[in-house]
């Protein structure tokens, strides 16, 4: 239920899309992949400021229980998230497939790493602040699938790559763990899980 708050809030303030305001507020798949990238980062950004990015900026103009009710569902989607990447027992869920024959470019996977890459862009100084090279390498496959460099020559050369591009998606949830140990938890990314 509480996905369908933030689901409900989002749609909601999009409305019918009329204004650039309202083209640049991120649909749930977005979202969860901008929380997910919040969770994975090294940066602690307050559940307000999130909503806030995540709504363009319109997060005033809904009603004050509306707004508590969004709020309330990204603490409690963090929550799951940063439990599942801790967990070695549950993979990190991320609502998005990639149906048979379809690119996962043109698939809801594509706008779940597109939120993601918005996190990172974000407080990128402090992504690349240390391990810059490692972190690059993790981000790649999740730039890819985004689509957003789809015009630059070595993400087209990757993106032309069919098998490769699967085969990232299905290592998604494993290199986000690893991104995640990297930033927050170095004495078990040494010696804890793999």
């Amino acid at each position: 239920m509480h996905h369908q708050h933030l689901a409900d809030f989002l749609t909601e303030l999009a409305g019918d899309r009329e204004t650039e305001q309202q083209e640049d507020v991120m649909d749930y798949r977005s979202a969860h992949g901008f929380l997910t990238g919040l969770v994975v980062g090294p940066v602690t950004v307050d559940d307000l400021t999130a909503l806030d990015y995540m709504t363009a900026g319109l997060t005033d103009k809904a009603s004050p229980d509306a707004r508590n009710n969004a709020l309330n569902s990204i603490r409690i989607i963090r929550s799951e998230i940063d439990r599942q990447l801790n967990s070695d027992e549950d993979e990190l869920e991320i609502p998005a497939d990639v149906e048979a024959n379809e690119s996962p470019m043109d698939s809801p996977l594509a706008d779940w790493c597109t939120g993601f890459v918005e996190a990172h862009f974000e407080h990128e100084e402090h992504w690349l602040d240390t391990h810059e090279q490692e972190v690059a390498e993790l981000l790649l496959p999740v730039m890819t699938i985004s689509g957003v460099f789809s015009d630059e020559p070595e993400f087209r050369e990757i993106s032309a790559n069919a098998d490769l591009v699967i085969d990232m998606c299905e290592q998604l949830p494993d290199i986000l763990v690893e991104m995640y140990l990297l930033f927050h938890s170095a004495d078990e990314k040494k010696g804890g899980r793999q």
